[in-house]
Formats: structure tokens, sequence, C-alpha cells
């Protein structure tokens, strides 16, 4: 499907700096929540998963969307998958092998030095 443009114009570089100002303002910095850092801290320094209950109305693909973008943001990689009310969380510690490399392949990439 082509995107729709509507019409367009110059703007004033005085009025691009004011609405960008008030916009990073109220822009969200991933991971910035306490409640996330806590998350993203206890999923850091866990041994194995961590369930994280979804609250009234939350879906699991929208947490588990929030909390990986956040994860990446800070440098990390997790496995997630939805349970029953729940969402769980694994840090992963190694490079997940391409999902298109051949069988091969995926054996040359795991016994690499």
């Amino acid at each position: 499907m082509p995107v729709a443009i509507g019409t367009y114009e110059p703007m004033p570089e005085d009025e691009y700096e004011r609405i960008k100002r008030e916009r990073q303002l109220h822009t969200y910095q991933y991971g910035t929540h306490p409640d996330m850092i806590a998350l993203l801290t206890a999923i850091d320094q866990a041994d194995g998963p961590i369930k994280v209950w979804l609250v009234n109305g939350q879906r699991g693909r929208s947490l588990r969307s929030g909390v990986s973008n956040a994860a990446r943001f800070r440098g990390m990689k997790l496995e997630s998958f939805d349970g029953d009310g729940f969402v769980v969380f694994r840090k992963l510690h190694e490079q997940p092998l391409p999902k298109s490399a051949s069988a091969s392949r995926r054996r040359d990439l795991e016994n690499a030095p």
C-alpha cells in the first residue's frame, strides 16, 4: 500500500527548535521508568528465566516488545514468550545463530574458534 502524503511547506528554524525542545521533554527514553530499570536489572542478574505477570488489560506482545526494546537499547539480548497471563524473559548470553543459515553452515559457526 502506498504512503499517503499531504501538503507540506518549509518550517521556520525558530519554530522547529521550539517544537523540538517541547517534544524532547515528553519523549520516552527506553528503559527510564523505575519499574523497567528494576526488571532489566533482575533479568540481567538472574541465573534463569524471569516470569512477569500481566496487568489488567495488558497484552503479552506489548510487554514483550517494550521490555525487549529497552533491553536492546542497553545492549542486552532477550528470549521471551507468552504464557497464560504472564510473559517469560531470559537473557541470552550467546549470539543466536541466524535462522537462514544452512545446517552445515550452522555447524561451522558453532565449531568456529
